[in-house]
């Protein structure tokens, strides 16, 4: 008899059944398992007459396990009645159901993940193109993770998560690093939507939350469809070291700027920050961000930005861009880390607020999002982005950054302010004053 893989368990398959069997309520915890996801012959037949029957609001114990499986002429498949009345022998218990369940899950992933490479080493040995390789091999990876299976909670998991969040287990709203910006954060799982005009700061702040996340050793992703990763770093070392970002590229930095970013290097080099360059469609982002998330999980992911991914162009621009959010989106409250979507706003819009009317503040509204009406749907959150100094010379390189979160759901909004160094592309909160904050709920 061959060797059973560590990708192949049956008692790990057959404890499952058992427990649906004894404890039919929690098939409700089990999200979307499927016959296919089980290895062994028998239990993949069985639990193909289980589930439907508990998909129907029918419950089987080991008699009408039997009779079922006679009925269909499948009994003797699974090794006959002996079988089946050793499924309740050793079940897992009514709260490892669901652990059980991921865990037959994940086991049909290596599976199928160890198939799609064994595949893609025959077409390397074929002397496929290479391009078409890589396709396969992203899609390989694509399969790691699965952002379609339906989830649910119950009212006891509900409160142990809560539990979990009031002793500080597992987070609450995402800690952006800012005491301002956490005032109006998303939770992990959330898509954040950031928009502002160009060279208001949208990047940059996207680099120091970013680089905030990763200071605390938890994993980011910064993917970039305008940048390269090279710049990217080049503004994370000139934001970290107060240096000016453009006497860096023009080769005049003076000693002490050169020991400053010295300082940074070992710091930087040291957190858990990926920045990522190119030009991608939405699989192609989906498929980096699984392939990332498999190697170690993220907390939060940042697309720079929304309006520069390939679209196939087949209907309205703005149908197709809203559901490239939503797709990312999906993506993000599957695997639970925060989305952070870079967006530009109308400029025109803007301009002709504040034009001859001084009493008209320039502040974006969503209405000013390109293509708002499918983006503001599906966004958690909304930052909009506004600097007067953008309109406005002479006020010097540190600007106050305004950041108005115009919805956050089911949470407060408000509006909030970070001082902005335009030299080195760094951020930091204002000094402490007393004010009053309004706020509201979206």
């Amino acid at each position: 008899m061959a060797a059973t893989r560590k990708h192949e368990d049956p008692e790990i398959e057959q404890a499952l059944l058992g427990g649906l069997m004894m404890y039919p309520e929690a098939f409700g915890v089990v999200g979307a398992l499927q016959p296919c996801h089980f290895a062994d012959l028998a239990c993949r037949i069985a639990a193909g007459v289980l589930l439907d029957s508990l998909a129907r609001g029918v419950e089987l114990d080991m008699v009408s396990l039997d009779a079922e499986l006679r009925r269909v002429g499948r009994l003797d498949h699974v090794g006959g009645s002996a079988w089946v009345s050793q499924l309740t022998d050793h079940c897992t218990s009514h709260g490892a159901i669901r652990g059980y369940a991921e865990r037959v899950r994940e086991m049909h992933a290596r599976r199928q993940f160890r198939l799609r490479l064994t595949q893609v080493v025959r077409s390397l040995d074929a002397g496929d193109p290479l391009p078409a390789v890589g396709g396969d091999t992203m899609d390989a990876v694509a399969g790691l993770t699965d952002a379609s299976h339906v989830e649910t909670c119950s009212i006891p998991e509900a409160i142990q998560a809560l539990e979990d969040i009031q002793t500080g287990k597992t987070p609450g709203f995402l800690d952006c690093g800012f005491d301002s910006l956490n005032r109006i954060a998303p939770r992990r799982g959330q898509l954040c939507v950031i928009g502002a005009l160009s060279s208001v700061g949208k990047t940059a702040l996207s680099l120091e939350v970013g680089g905030r996340i990763a200071a605390r050793g938890e994993r980011v992703l910064a993917i970039s469809l305008e940048m390269s990763a090279e710049e990217l770093q080049f503004r994370r070392l000139s934001s970290k070291a107060r240096v000016d970002g453009e006497e860096m590229v023009r080769g005049r930095l003076n000693a002490d700027a050169w020991a400053r970013l010295g300082n940074s290097v070992e710091e930087l080099h040291a957190q858990k920050f990926k920045p990522v360059s190119g030009a991608f469609d939405v699989s192609g982002v989906s498929a980096l961000i699984r392939a990332e998330h498999a190697r170690e999980p993220l907390v939060a992911v940042f697309v720079d930005y929304l309006g520069m991914l390939r679209l196939e162009g087949k209907e309205r621009h703005d149908l197709e861009l809203g559901r490239a959010a939503m797709d990312l989106k999906n993506l993000a409250k599957d695997l639970r880390f925060a989305l952070f979507i870079l967006a530009q706003l109308n400029r025109k819009s803007q301009d002709q607020r504040g034009k001859g009317d001084s009493d008209t503040p320039r502040e974006p509204r969503n209405g000013d999002l390109r293509d708002s009406g499918q983006i503001e749907h599906c966004a958690d959150v909304i930052w909009l982005l506004h600097r007067e100094g953008r309109w406005i010379g002479g006020m010097g390189d540190e600007q106050d950054l305004t950041v108005i979160c115009s919805k956050r759901r089911g949470a407060r909004m408000g509006r909030e302010t970070l001082r902005y160094h335009l030299p080195s592309q760094s951020m930091h909160d204002p000094d402490p004053v007393a004010k009053e904050r309004g706020f509201e709920y979206d």
